[in-house]
């Protein structure tokens, strides 16, 4: 200190810079030579201590947000931090090297949600046409291959709608596995049929929004010149026949969302639950508004408003109540109810099926086989034959 102040008598009217803090004697010619001292010696020690303990705030704060990796949660549009509790969501990359091709390198798919370090470990670029009337992208678990191959040869078939004049796509999102064997499976099976894209997320159930997510990007980077976009789950059974004709007077219309809507769904509080969801996650006792997750059709130009609003939300593991309540609510979609055309179990479908008098469509367009391929197969013949019969008559589209 006692340096500052004699360099700082010897350069009067000058300005006195330090390795620590600057001061411009032009500012206080009107102070006389002891003023002068006192003003620059003190000024310069508080600046200093201003300064240091500046800094320490500043790197206690940067350590403990590191430490506990909070994340910015909006309610009420107030902000507060948490800790967000799924510890399941870390990437494999590092595990499963990308296998398939590769995303187009203009694509920025380096982003998931809040994974900054997303890739595809197989991708399959299906959409190689310009007319694409819907892709659809279908949930399924890895050691799900019996249902992934029932739905190829029923509702998920390329030339489904062929007869219509209609061009179909889908595709099967699946994540990382730890297993080497069910890997090279998944691999196997990719290879027979290119329909698989797999993201380097971990595939568990609490990744389920990340999933989702997953395929509004791909929608929105692999076929985005598609007209409408399915989303489903692999115990899905679904008349891609009446879901063509609900579409077809819908064609060049944008921002629908069509589903069965819940409305006032309670959030459940028990420990025991599959679902259970603490107050830290969501503080509400009713959801909002949502679709439900194993059947929605969108118009593509929704699926690319989720894939960009996405990194915007906070995450939330129940990728229904997420990506078909908040975000969408975000980008200024409507739900559009088609909750009479679901039916929850497969008996009702079932006795349509077995009914041989019965000729005319089911009046349900989706339902659950719980997984039974026999089940979706004998839903599809029928469905199969009832439409071709009514298509060959001049009644259907």
């Amino acid at each position: 200190m006692l340096f500052l102040v004699q360099k700082m008598q010897r350069e009067k009217g000058r300005s006195v810079t330090t390795s620590r803090t600057s001061v411009n004697y032009s500012e206080v010619s009107s102070v006389d030579d002891g003023q002068e001292m006192e003003f620059g010696g003190a000024s310069c020690f508080a600046q200093y201590r201003r300064w240091l303990f500046g800094v320490i705030v500043l790197t206690s704060v940067i350590y403990v947000c590191l430490l506990t990796k909070p994340t910015l949660y909006e309610e009420n549009h107030t902000y507060r931090f948490f800790k967000k509790p799924v510890p399941a969501r870390a990437s494999l990359s590092l595990i499963f090297p990308a296998a398939g091709p590769s995303p187009r390198p203009t694509d920025p798919t380096s982003q998931l949600i809040d994974l900054r370090d997303f890739h595809y470990t197989i991708n399959n670029d299906i959409c190689d046409v310009d007319d694409v009337f819907i892709v659809s992208f279908v949930h399924s678990a890895p050691a799900n291959a019996h249902n992934r191959e029932a739905i190829r040869r029923a509702w998920g078939g390329r030339d489904v709608l062929a007869s219509r004049g209609l061009k179909t796509r889908l595709v099967f999102l699946l994540a990382a596995v730890a297993d080497a064997r069910m890997q090279s499976a998944l691999e196997a099976e990719n290879r027979h049929h290119h329909d698989i894209v797999q993201g380097s997320f971990v595939d568990a159930y609490r990744n389920l929004t990340y999933k989702q997510a997953m395929g509004m990007k791909w929608v929105a980077t692999y076929c985005a010149q598609a007209e409408f976009v399915l989303k489903s789950d692999d115990d899905t059974w679904i008349d891609m026949y009446q879901v063509a004709q609900l579409l077809l007077p819908r064609r060049g219309q944008k921002r629908l969302c069509l589903c069965n809507e819940w409305i006032g769904m309670p959030v459940l509080r028990d420990r025991a639950s599959k679902w259970y969801v603490s107050e830290a996650e969501y503080e509400g006792r009713v959801f909002k508004p949502y679709c439900s997750g194993w059947a929605m059709l969108l118009t593509t130009d929704v699926a690319r408003g989720l894939d960009h609003i996405a990194p915007s939300m906070p995450y939330f593991w129940i990728d229904d109540v997420h990506v078909s309540g908040p975000l969408l609510d975000k980008i200024g979609v409507k739900r559009i109810q088609l909750n009479q055309y679901f039916v929850f179990g497969h008996e009702p479908l079932l006795k349509w099926a077995e009914d041989a008098a019965d000729e005319t469509p089911v009046k349900f367009i989706f339902g659950t086989t719980w997984g039974k391929d026999d089940i979706m197969s004998k839903l599809w013949e029928k469905t199969v034959r009832v439409h071709e019969k009514l298509r060959l008559a001049g009644k259907t589209t």
